[in-house]
């Protein structure tokens, strides 16, 4: 989805066709709340050259240069970042601010000191004036973030840029998740249409989860891969030892159903005698379905694509999948 969406935007500022992209000195772009590096994987796969990138959390900044060790990456609150710590002018200014104050998930009341953080994104572009201008965040930006959006919205458009939104779900470009995402464009005096969805009613049939990793050998535990000593950082395909109790309780899950369907007797004592909290828990994908934005069980052949659960929205695999569009109407 990102990276379809960089995609275009790379081809509408450069004035060209898909074909003839890498025959030409590829954009620059700057990275901020980089995370470990998915939206930066993404804009790379769509012919940005990533000059810089901004990420506080010591772990997430480790990662990410793990995975773009030729990318200047600041470790420092995005805050305390000039323009000309990120490289002069570039063509891109792409973010994805922090989401835990506008997810759905977040039942507190009170602001989030993070939720201001979105304002980043202009006080950087209006130092660095680029090209065009992509942020990601969760659709609750739109509702319990109105006021800080239309804020932000009407602080871009003072400067100059033209701007665009869409509400994108990666199962519509070829992701098996569902994951729902609100993307703000905008293009310094020219407008940056969201790009047209390659999978669903309209397009290619939507990815399942058992497409994309049914094939798959069954994964090993920690412990038979510490005995075997082949414990790899880029193996991914390892889980933990459960105990038979918890094997019993995912066992006995029904498809599309949650925990309140599972025999009493089996369910921990957190979820006995009334309990009336959370039902995302304890669910377990079954055959016809992809997995969606909790942990209840799922069909696994549905057509759909898996829907994070809640986790931190800077993770490689959704950021890689959604630059690819962008670049297609940004014309110099």
């Amino acid at each position: 989805m990102l990276k379809r969406t960089a995609d275009r935007l790379a081809r509408q500022l450069l004035g060209v066709k898909k074909t003839v992209m890498k025959k030409i000195v590829k954009l620059t772009a700057t990275d901020l709340f980089a995370g470990g590096g998915g939206l930066t994987e993404g804009l790379k796969q769509a012919g940005f050259r990533v000059v810089s990138a901004v990420e506080r959390e010591e772990h997430a900044a480790a990662t990410y240069k793990v995975n773009h060790p030729e990318v200047r990456l600041l470790q420092r609150d995005a805050v305390k970042v000039s323009g000309s710590d990120l490289g002069g002018r570039i063509d891109l200014l792409a973010g994805c601010p922090p989401c835990q104050g506008f997810t759905k998930l977040n039942r507190r009341l009170g602001d989030d000191p993070r939720n201001k953080l979105i304002f980043q994104m202009f006080r950087i572009a209006r130092k660095m004036r680029p090209k065009a201008i992509m942020m990601e965040n969760v659709p609750g930006l739109t509702t319990k973030g109105k006021d800080d959006y239309e804020q932000l919205k009407g602080q871009l458009e003072s400067i100059g840029y033209k701007l665009k939104e869409g509400l994108l779900d990666a199962a519509d470009y070829g992701a098996p998740q569902r994951r729902l995402r609100l993307i703000l464009l905008g293009g310094l005096g020219f407008e940056i249409q969201p790009p047209q969805a390659t999978h669903g009613e309209d397009g290619l049939p939507r990815q399942t989860v058992r497409q994309a990793i049914g094939s798959m050998e069954s994964p090993r535990t920690f412990a038979e891969a510490r005995k075997e000593g082949k414990i790899l950082p880029s193996d991914w395909h390892l889980v933990r030892t459960l105990s038979e109790k918890t094997l019993s309780r995912l066992m006995a899950a029904k498809p599309g159903k949650s925990w309140t369907h599972i025999p009493s007797d089996l369910r921990p004592e957190c979820h006995q005698n009334g309990f009336r909290g959370f039902s995302n828990v304890y669910g377990r994908m079954g055959v016809g379905q992809a997995f969606a934005d909790d942990y209840r069980r799922m069909r696994y052949f549905q057509q759909g694509a898996v829907r994070a659960s809640g986790g931190k929205s800077n993770d490689l695999c959704s950021r890689s999948g959604a630059a690819s569009n962008f670049s297609e109407e940004i014309q110099i």
